[in-house]
């Protein structure tokens, strides 16, 4: 069962509506309009008529505990900080009864109606799209989620704080009369993106599935830059991007699987599907297709910075990768900015930060873990 599944099986439970939301005819994402979701309320139009719901909040005492359930698990915080968030673990997120509430204009009995019914239906299919929109419904967005599991404390605003100490502030400063502004109303958060509808007209010249992957990938780089404060990705280049757009297109595969499973020695059960869905992409660029999903399962980890980590070697200070060696114990060995034993790399890159690789018998190594200070954290 998906988590969107799970989450209407809950609403159904809350609301005890004797059948209405399993037996309406389903409503997806593409049929409402006006799609809105902020921490704790989703808002849009379904049939024409306006629909809410809310759900209470977390305490951070809550979220607390449930950060550190996930940094103490290594393969949820890699799915967490390479952009996935684990169904089962997200079910916990799943509200009752008393923290839900309703509303829609239709003035028909918002628990039950028929548009409220749809609406549930249309949640389901963005957080089946991607689990972190019931964590932003509940209270906390993708990049404070993140950067709370890599291991800065969030602010409020969900954004990791600088450590150090205060610098202060200068009394006059502090006592000259301050202009006061309108208090801005929070950006909408655009939770999932979706297909182009237009068909180009005859005789254009154009390939409708290739329009369609530009389109959505505008807007899945929009999307990105708006929720998650990423970069736009325009000033890569074109090795870089392809890397980016491989990645891209293996991304729903790998969604709800254990993107570990194939980096210890298992069977990849993605493997064709991968393989199939990146072949164009390599036959356009020249890449090997081997090479450009190891590259793109390491984007996955940690963006481009991970894809350096796996393409660049170079010479570090002595002594420098001495933490690394004692990470992976006596048989460890180095060269370059890698230390190895057996199947597991340790890779230090330029900025300090360790990455882990590991070793897969189709595709040679990919970037699994990281980045981190502490080598010894991307140690089992």
């Amino acid at each position: 069962m998906t988590l969107g599944e799970r989450w209407v099986e809950a609403f159904v439970a809350a609301v005890d509506d004797g059948g209405r939301l399993t037996s309406s005819r389903p409503v997806r994402s593409g049929e409402a309009a006006n799609l809105e979701l902020i921490p704790g309320l989703a808002t849009g139009e379904v049939g024409g008529e306006s629909v809410q719901i809310g759900m209470q909040m977390l305490p951070e005492p809550a979220w607390d505990t449930l950060v550190e359930s996930v940094r103490s698990d290594r393969r949820l915080r890699t799915l967490a900080t390479g952009g996935t968030l684990d169904g089962d673990f997200a079910s916990v997120l799943l509200p009752v009864r008393s923290e839900l509430s309703v509303e829609c204009s239709c003035g028909k009995g918002a628990w039950t109606c028929a548009h409220v019914a749809g609406f549930v239906r249309v949640l389901a299919d963005l957080i089946d799209d991607d689990n972190f929109t019931l964590a932003l419904l509940r209270g906390r967005d993708r990049a404070g989620l993140v950067t709370a599991i890599r291991g800065s404390a969030p602010s409020a605003a969900g954004i990791g704080e600088p450590r150090g100490i205060d610098a202060g502030i200068q009394a006059a400063d502090a006592y000259r009369r301050q202009r006061s502004t309108p208090r801005a109303r929070p950006a909408p958060v655009a939770a999932a993106t979706h297909s182009l509808r237009l068909t180009p007209p005859a005789g254009a010249g154009l390939d409708t599935v290739a329009l369609d992957r530009v389109v959505h990938d505008a807007a899945e780089r929009a999307r990105r830059m708006l929720v998650e404060g990423d970069r736009s990705g325009l000033e890569l280049k074109a090795g870089a991007d392809a890397v980016r757009r491989a990645a891209a297109r293996i991304r729903p595969v790998l969604a709800n699987a254990d993107r570990l499973a194939w980096a210890s020695g298992q069977r990849d059960p993605h493997a064709a599907t991968t393989t199939e869905l990146l072949a164009p992409i390599a036959k356009t660029t020249g890449l090997a297709e081997d090479e450009l999903e190891a590259a793109a399962r390491s984007w996955l980890t940690g963006g481009h910075d991970a894809m350096r980590a796996l393409r660049r070697r170079w010479e570090p200070a002595e002594g420098a990768l001495d933490a690394g060696l004692r990470a992976l114990g006596s048989g460890a060995r180095q060269r370059a900015n890698v230390v190895a034993a057996g199947p597991v790399q340790l890779r230090l890159d330029e900025d300090g930060r360790w990455w882990r690789a590991d070793a897969d018998d189709r595709l040679g190594w990919v970037i699994t873990d990281g980045p981190t200070e502490s080598p010894a954290e991307l140690v089992d």
